[in-house]
């Protein structure tokens, strides 16, 4: 038996809770297969990272058995972030959301308005303007975009 079948039956034995509402697992994309639920710990014991906070202890996560791509949970609940990555896009991703954070950390702009620039420079709707649901391309194009303006003023 692999990791990732231990991972399941773990899952359906020992953390399964009723308690939080069902909703419909994201679809890999990669391989087009839904994801199961699985605690984050699971993740973290999986991919041997090390957790970066108490809440990703306690959290939630879905996972793709074939790929091993996943996806985190919104803080107590079952609702993903975004959608499932492997390890290189997750990397990305990191990378763009530091990137992106300047822009209302630093330069002072609204979250509101960073957003709305995020959505006019990626061409995407406001619905899917959000780092954990970028591909590779779009993540790309924001770092650099990001580092031509972080050129232009300094």
């Amino acid at each position: 038996m692999s990791d990732i079948d231990d991972l399941e039956l773990r899952y359906f034995d020992e953390d399964h809770d009723d308690s939080i509402p069902s909703i419909s697992p994201p679809i890999c994309p990669y391989c087009n297969k839904r994801t199961i639920l699985v605690s984050y710990k699971q993740i973290i014991d999986l991919a041997e990272l090390k957790p970066n906070s108490k809440t990703a202890l306690l959290g939630k996560a879905y996972l793709c058995h074939p790929c091993k791509a996943w996806v985190g949970c919104h803080v107590g609940t079952t609702t993903p972030l975004g959608t499932p990555a492997k390890e290189a896009l997750r990397k990305l991703r990191i990378k763009a959301h530091s990137a992106f954070d300047t822009l209302w950390k630093v330069e002072g702009m609204t979250r509101k308005k960073a957003y709305a620039f995020l959505q006019e420079i990626l061409k995407l709707p406001e619905e899917k303007a959000h780092i954990a649901m970028l591909r590779e391309g779009h993540c790309r194009r924001l770092i650099k975009v990001l580092q031509e303006r972080e050129r232009k003023l300094w």
